[in-house]
């Protein structure tokens, strides 16, 4: 399997990465879409396997198959499963990263809310924080980033939020968790598609803190924006507008054709719309 045909999956299931990744060199584009097509590899067991447990079956298949990622015969089922394996031998990627991502996606077959807020943040730090900051390390030079996981949290954050919240409505009619919500009551009304003033409470907090981390990172970033390193980070930037919708109507997350494709090529005009926020 060439990169081409990863960037191909990605365009398809994962647009919001793909777009930027047109400006990486392709030695770094390569190691960065094989991270991404396994997060959706991963990602998409607990939504495709209806039984519970063949769910949780094939995650610790990916657990082992991770624990002997650097075996030749796990290749042949997953060929990207070799430039992680090599990048592990390198010692440039770490084990325990890759299988936080897994762990994960358990929470995502148990179907189990998420107990509080916290839970919830850490929820997005083990996915979308951890595969920004993996991408991040794609990057030999280390002098350009300076603080790699500050970077990731203030980007992956907001990234994985707006995909909860963006999400709520698919999952709510399949009876599956979204976001933290503090009584049981919030959630039989969420799961009968109706929002009351403790849901959209929650749905305004969690837009702007993401908005918030996001105008840290946009400020922090100015050194290294135009380089090809930030082709890792901008992806949170296309949610700009949905986060600021969500933020100012929580009600549209329960629109049944909510566009969920918010980039915009034009990096200016969704900071500019983030400073004015």
């Amino acid at each position: 399997m060439s990169s081409q045909i990863w960037l191909k999956t990605l365009k398809k299931f994962d647009s919001e990465r793909y777009v930027p990744l047109a400006r990486i060199e392709e030695s770094v584009l390569e190691k960065v879409a094989a991270l991404y097509v396994l997060n959706l590899e991963l990602a998409n067991i607990p939504w495709k396997t209806a039984d519970k447990d063949i769910a949780i079956l094939k995650l610790k298949w990916w657990e082992e198959c991770i624990d002997t990622i650097e075996l030749d015969y796990r290749y042949k089922a997953h060929p990207f499963l070799k430039v992680l394996g090599e990048m592990v031998k390198e010692k440039k990627l770490d084990k325990k990263h890759l299988k936080k991502l897994v762990n994960a996606r358990y929470t995502n077959a148990c179907n189990d809310p998420f107990l509080s807020v916290d839970q919830q943040a850490d929820y997005i730090e083990q996915t979308a924080v951890n595969l920004t900051l993996m991408a991040l390390n794609c990057f030999s030079s280390g002098d350009e980033i300076g603080d790699r996981y500050r970077f990731a949290k203030y980007f992956g954050m907001p990234f994985g939020t707006a995909r909860l919240l963006l999400g709520t409505r698919a999952l709510a009619e399949r009876g599956l968790y979204s976001v933290f919500l503090e009584k049981k009551s919030d959630y039989d009304d969420l799961f009968s598609l109706k929002l009351n003033e403790n849901i959209r409470k929650r749905l305004k907090a969690e837009a702007d803190m993401a908005l918030k981390y996001l105008k840290k990172g946009i400020t922090e970033s100015r050194k290294f924006r135009k380089r090809e390193i930030f082709s890792v980070l901008e992806p949170a930037l296309g949610y700009i507008p949905a986060l600021m919708s969500i933020r100012k109507n929580p009600d549209i997350v329960l629109e049944r054709k909510i566009n969920l494709s918010f980039y915009n090529k034009n990096i200016n005009k969704i900071m500019f719309s983030l400073q004015k926020y």
